[in-house]
């Protein structure tokens, strides 16, 4: 009973954590998709360059976030997996000890 008590904060910490990546990853690409035109200039000035180069930093960490998202998707899989199987452990168990 005591792992499964300490395995449900870190199976749902896992899950929160990778449904705040996916969001993040859908609202950058909803941004890409629908509102990057409105800071696009028409002339190439050295504002626009150093737009450019931070759009560039962006789709980089964007990337790493992906990564970071795939990577918890199997940790909190593993952990799911652990749980279930210290659950019905410790319910056979009580079913063992109640014949």
């Amino acid at each position: 009973m005591n792992l499964t008590k300490e395995l449900r904060p870190t199976v749902d910490t896992l899950r929160l954590f990778r449904d705040v990546l996916a969001k993040s990853i859908a609202a950058w690409d909803s941004f890409l998709l629908n509102g990057i035109s409105c800071f696009e200039l028409q002339d190439r000035t050295l504002l626009q360059l150093d737009w450019d180069e931070l759009l560039g930093v962006i789709r980089g960490s964007v990337t790493e976030m992906v990564s970071m998202h795939l990577h918890l998707t199997q940790k909190l899989e593993r952990f799911q997996s652990i749980h279930s199987s210290v659950s019905q452990l410790k319910y056979n168990t009580t079913l063992y000890e109640k014949n």
